[in-house]
């Protein structure tokens, strides 16, 4: 038989006692967080195991959460899948893919700030928006324009408009 805790019972100034998180831990700055993890998974009741979302947060929470991975990794694929496709296909040369590669990590830097800006006057829903609907179209458009200034064109477009998402998501969030 499981002689662990219920997790409603182990709260601070209840009966009963739940077991202190490892030693190891002690004097490294993380010791209340670490504490407070290390008691929420030693009490867990294993019904709870397949339970993975917190009923608190609403269900947008989670639908923004996938959005946001789906955008970020798109992202981050973005940067070797460029390199041989411009590389490759449209003959590029390897000085030429460095900086378009660095041109399009900039964009993407500046984009935020901006973002952050559009954010305040146009609001989170409409930035994001138009942030995935601008982002999708120049995707596209990048991947079939043949002549190297319209790719380019429409990767700057891309670089500019897809991270515009981060800053509206993060205050939809906070």
């Amino acid at each position: 038989a499981d002689k662990r805790p219920n997790p409603a019972e182990c709260q601070p100034g209840s009966a009963v006692t739940c077991p202190p998180p490892p030693a190891c831990y002690a004097g490294t700055g993380h010791d209340v967080r670490i504490a407070l993890a290390h008691r929420a998974v030693s009490t867990l009741d294993p019904g709870m195991m397949g339970r993975w979302l917190d009923p608190d947060l609403p269900p947008i929470f989670y639908l923004l959460l996938l959005g946001r991975f789906f955008n970020m990794v798109g992202n981050s694929l973005v940067f070797p899948f460029l390199a041989v496709f411009l590389a490759s296909r449209l003959h590029g040369s390897i000085a030429l893919v460095g900086v378009v590669l660095s041109l399009y990590g900039l964009t993407q830097v500046l984009s935020v700030l901006v973002g952050g800006i559009l954010v305040d006057g146009w609001g989170k829903k409409r930035v994001m928006l138009v942030s995935l609907g601008v982002g999708s179209v120049a995707a596209f458009l990048v991947g079939s324009l043949g002549p190297l200034p319209l790719v380019l064109a429409a990767l700057f477009v891309m670089g500019f408009s897809l991270p515009l998402f981060q800053p509206a998501s993060m205050a939809i969030v906070a």
